[in-house]
């Protein structure tokens, strides 16, 4: 890797760094390193240039089982530009969209690969490729539509890049606010894996509803990066880099019907771009401040439940407004503000440079709205703590077992 632009390189940083990929500066001008796993999801950042600058790696495997061009049930979207929307898949097709194919969304509002909203009635779709999705040439996504944007059982999508997605939602499969199943989650089991995003829009990530597994994917969006908010679903290994709006990983903020069994695992943080401390050349703006914006979070204001939450092995590398914000919360979206958390299991989250503004657990009227949300083996600057005050966590409202767990040890609790 060598710039182009100019000036020495005194510093080299590949992100995450629990990759292991360690850069050599081998002159005044280039970065060597060397790529041994597969399925990397990098941020190459040299000195101060890491805000505007910074250069993506994904070393995505090599391709099997490549559709045939004319098969049956293929949509085959070749190499070169392509201007059109495909917003009416059914069910049995697969869509390919080619290394080297580069499509745009031309018609204001619609999704420029997706369904109709029609859950019950649509199956087995699967998206792959190595292909790019720009949606550049759209404005907005309102009433819960999305540039990418799938309803049905046992939606596959795999290995594309979305850029410049419109504003409100960027890649959704299944949403409750879109989907005629909603929130009840009888349709589900996506699968969403080696997928890119990027843009800098206030526009929401990934959802991929019910039962789901959503795997080894990069995010760098200015909204939620990826909602985790439904039942039976897995979050694991991903990469996120935070906007200066939202949270990378938003765990519920109008949540319905009872929601179980969530789990997010083995991911990184490996940015956060809220606020003024970063320098001049930081994003500042979000849209809005709330105070409950965090690297996590759960925002309920909605009636549902969301029970038996594990949170685990999650690195923040670098200084972040708060590493998360759970609780109860009323918004514009979702004012009923009587939804409950209960059995939550927050577990081995390093916090690796601190946090601007205290992690926080907000209760409510009602104290069992929130209840058993256990923390063990957080890490704040290198440091194991296991008291709210050295976490720099605040208790607001009622609540009740919300404690620091050592085994079967509870060191605190309210």
């Amino acid at each position: 890797m060598t710039r182009l632009n100019g000036g020495h390189i005194k510093n080299a940083v590949v992100r995450p760094l629990s990759s292991g990929v360690e850069p050599t500066i081998i002159d005044n001008f280039t970065v060597e390193f060397k790529l041994s796993d597969q399925n990397l999801k990098l941020s190459i950042e040299l000195d101060d240039d890491w805000q505007t600058n910074s250069l993506f790696i994904f070393g995505d495997q090599l391709e099997t089982n490549v559709p045939a061009m004319f098969g049956k049930g293929v949509r085959y979207i070749n190499v070169g530009e392509h201007y059109e929307n495909h917003a009416d898949i059914a069910s049995n097709e697969v869509v390919y969209v080619a290394g080297g194919a580069w499509l745009y969304a031309t018609t204001e509002g619609v999704a420029i690969l997706g369904t109709s909203t029609s859950s019950n009635d649509l199956k087995n779709i699967k998206v792959m490729g190595r292909g790019v999705l720009d949606g550049k040439m759209t404005e907005d996504y309102g009433d819960g539509g999305a540039l990418i944007s799938f309803c049905g059982q046992d939606v596959e999508i795999e290995g594309i890049t979305v850029v410049s997605p419109p504003e409100k939602q960027v890649f959704q499969v299944n949403a409750p606010w879109w989907c005629d199943d909603g929130w009840q989650g009888n349709v589900g089991g996506a699968h969403v894996h080696n997928v890119k995003l990027m843009g800098w829009n206030y526009a929401d990530g990934i959802i991929a509803g019910a039962k789901s597994h959503v795997h080894n994917i990069f995010t760098r969006l200015n909204d939620d990066n990826v909602k985790p908010m439904m039942g039976d679903t897995v979050f694991e290994n991903n990469v996120h880099w935070q906007g200066s709006n939202g949270w990378a990983i938003m765990m519920a903020w109008c949540n319905y019907y009872p929601q179980s069994n969530i789990t997010v695992r083995r991911s990184t943080v490996i940015h956060d771009d809220h606020g003024d401390w970063q320098g001049d050349d930081a994003v500042k703006a979000c849209d809005p401040c709330t105070g409950s914006q965090a690297s996590i979070g759960a925002v309920q204001g909605g009636s549902g439940s969301l029970e038996n939450v594990l949170i685990e092995d999650i690195v923040i590398e670098t200084k972040v407004l708060r590493p998360f914000w759970f609780g109860i919360e009323k918004n514009y979206w979702a004012n009923e503000g009587t939804g409950v958390l209960n059995n939550w299991k927050i577990k081995n989250i390093k916090v690796m440079q601190g946090s601007v503004e205290n992690a926080v657990v907000w209760g409510a009227e009602d104290e069992d709205q929130v209840q058993s949300i256990h923390f063990e083996g957080l890490s704040i600057n290198g440091n194991l703590v296991s008291t709210f005050q050295d976490a720099g966590l605040e208790l607001h409202g009622h609540m009740q077992d919300v404690v620091f767990v050592d085994g079967n040890i509870r060191s605190e609790h309210v």
